[in-house]
């Protein structure tokens, strides 16, 4: 049983890679070390109804059949 009373879940490996659902603060963080793969058998989706930021500190690669940049 997970206990939210405090407003926040946070699960951690030993290795420090961690999923934290945040009430208060209106986030979902995910942590990690190394690689985080989001992946889809069939669409994915992102979508914000305000402000979105894709920040890298090195190269930053965007692949598609068909990419539109607005």
């Amino acid at each position: 049983e997970l206990d939210d009373s405090g407003g926040q879940i946070t699960i951690q490996t030993k290795n420090g890679l961690s999923f934290t659902l945040n009430d208060n603060g209106r986030a979902v963080t995910i942590n990690s070390n190394g690689i985080i793969k989001l992946a889809a058998s069939s669409n994915l989706e992102l979508s914000a109804n305000g402000n979105v930021s894709i920040r890298a500190g090195a190269q930053l690669s965007l692949q598609g059949a068909m990419v539109n940049i607005n």
